[in-house]
């Protein structure tokens, strides 16, 4: 070959390659007109964890990360295309605005309408805030919901959704009376961190100055709160507070006894609870409608979701080897991960 027969086949594969071509991609499963890759399978299967596939045994649905990943892609692929027949598929701004709230309550599954998974991960909170969107959007589309019942009801419930005062506090935590009294009469003349850090007995809040962090009211022990609620941002108890082990902790030790806590507290900082806006709270009091108008809502959407499946059951085909029997073992309507289908009251801040 000379050395222009050369320079050309070089040419040629160089704007071959400027125009993207390659191998063609490996298809996996067909669902419909949609394509699920290897790629994306393979991408999926690396990402499954152990929380996934307990909630997915629980479920009785896959255990293997192969089928798991497999049947949640065509499940996602079924969903879209329900949702697009419906109208409901929800736009980049729904969904983004949806994931700070989905892990704000992310331990309230009927809420969020998505299973708690300590392991997702961004690209995970919005794939699972998509899913969750179509689903609150399917039950919510009969009922009729309208602006003006979702601002009537905001109106009715702010105290409800208005979270509980905070205070930050520093503590000392003496084992005797007597050992507080020194610490007190010691805070007079050095800070009270410095005190906490050389006479307090707690071992975790000694070491970082008395510091216990912010604690809702509702979670302080009464006596602490009584103690604490009138004071100045700086200021701390000018006498002794007497608590036994039970009021301080729910998992005091009986078999230890229940020797009493002599504290001395020091507010650091009150954080007065908030009223959320109406937008802010807009998803709460939506899921909240839902279940005052229809409380079966979920279920409904997962017999709706169940009837899709049935009818377009036919154009699912799985082509990766290993997996191509999978859709006879029938997945559950709302997914391998599905969100539960139980309704649940709006958290209050109280």
């Amino acid at each position: 070959m000379n050395r222009f027969a050369i320079i050309g086949a070089v040419g040629v594969l160089t704007v071959a390659s400027l125009l993207g071509c390659s191998s063609p991609k490996k298809i996996a499963a067909h669902v419909g007109s949609e394509e699920i890759t290897e790629t994306e399978f393979n991408d999926r299967v690396q990402n499954v964890n152990v929380f996934q596939l307990g909630a997915s045994y629980q479920a009785r649905g896959p255990i293997k990360a192969g089928d798991y990943a497999m049947m949640t892609l065509i499940f996602e692929k079924l969903l879209m295309s329900m949702a697009k027949e419906k109208n409901v598929v929800p736009t980049d701004a729904q969904i983004n605005a949806y994931v700070p709230f989905a892990k704000k309550y992310q331990q309230n599954a009927e809420i969020v309408v998505m299973m708690p998974d300590p392991g997702r991960v961004d690209v995970d909170w919005k794939r699972d805030s998509r899913l969750a969107l179509i689903r609150k959007a399917l039950a919510m589309k009969p009922l009729n919901i309208t602006d003006a019942d979702v601002k009537n009801w905001y109106d009715n419930h702010k105290a409800q959704l208005t979270p509980a005062d905070s205070f930050q506090l520093r503590v000392i935590d003496c084992s005797t009376k007597e050992k507080a009294d020194k610490a007190l009469a010691a805070i007079a003349k050095v800070p009270f961190e410095t005190v906490a850090l050389t006479q307090s007995e707690d071992p975790i809040s000694k070491g970082k100055g008395g510091d216990i962090g912010t604690i809702p009211q509702t979670s302080l022990p009464v006596g602490i709160l009584n103690a604490v609620k009138d004071l100045k941002e700086g200021e701390y108890t000018k006498q002794v507070l007497k608590l036994s082990a039970s009021e301080i902790s729910s998992n005091a030790n009986p078999a230890a006894g229940n020797a009493p806590h002599f504290l001395l507290v020091q507010l650091v900082k009150k954080i007065n609870g908030v009223t959320p806006s109406l937008e802010e709270s807009r998803m709460l009091v939506e899921r909240s409608l839902i279940d005052e108008k229809d409380r079966g809502a979920f279920q409904r959407v997962a017999q709706e979701i169940e009837t899709y499946k049935d009818k377009h059951i036919g154009e699912i085909k799985i082509q990766l080897a290993g997996y191509t029997g999978l859709m006879d073992k029938k997945p559950a309507a709302s997914g391998p991960a599905g969100a539960p289908s139980a309704n649940s009251p709006v958290p209050t801040g109280k």
